[in-house]
């Protein structure tokens, strides 16, 4: 079975709202974060997810305008682990004050469509994150660009949940890339895709689109 994904959405002086990809019925919202999650544990149950497996994964995202005027969505999951939890944040965190203080290259946006309301999403991620978890946080259709940390720079990789009929983009198993690989494994062919496109002055891909 898949997990139960659960995003929760910072509005300030609006509140909070509530999605899940896994249960796209559910709708509702509250003032406060854990008064949030705690009516989005009575919608799932009430929608059907009762029992619940396990502790749902849960997203917190925040709305944001970088100084280019482009509206985005930064996401990042509130692991139980507290530094894995620190590890999310602390690039959040970066991504934030990037969107603030400068513009936003082209290439970070490239090949991925904005969101049904407008927005960009960048999910904060680690290179050990497997493809299949990323694509169950995702609404059918949805493309987000996962961030990962390497040293002092960071790597990002557009991922779209469901087959793409963009020339753009690759699927999973065009790179022999099954449900359990990770992110690195994802950026590494990529990388090698654009090493070789380089060599042959093929354009390169710019999304992978999970299947």
């Amino acid at each position: 079975m898949t997990d139960l994904h659960l995003v929760l959405t910072d509005h300030g002086k609006f509140g909070w709202t509530i999605e899940s990809p896994q249960l796209p019925s559910i709708i509702g919202g509250r003032d406060t974060y854990d008064e949030a999650f705690q009516f989005a544990r009575e919608l799932c149950e009430e929608a059907g997810w009762s029992p619940l497996p396990k502790f749902p994964e849960v997203h917190v995202q925040h709305p944001l305008v970088a100084k280019n005027g482009l509206e985005y969505l930064l996401r990042t999951h509130h692991s139980d682990d507290p530094a894995v939890r620190w590890s999310r944040m602390h690039l959040t965190e970066a991504l934030t004050a990037h969107l603030h203080l400068d513009d936003i290259d082209d290439v970070t946006h490239a090949g991925q469509p904005p969101t049904a309301t407008g927005e960009r999403l960048l999910i904060s991620a680690l290179p050990e994150d497997k493809l299949s978890w990323c694509e169950a946080q995702l609404d059918p259709g949805a493309v987000g660009r996962f961030v990962v940390l390497r040293g002092d720079s960071t790597d990002s990789i557009a991922i779209g949940n469901g087959k793409s009929a963009r020339d753009d983009s690759y699927e999973t198993l065009d790179l022999d890339l099954g449900p359990d690989a990770m992110l690195r494994d994802a950026l590494a062919a990529l990388n090698k895709y654009k090493q070789r496109s380089r060599e042959t002055s093929e354009r390169r891909k710019t999304l992978i689109a999970l299947v």
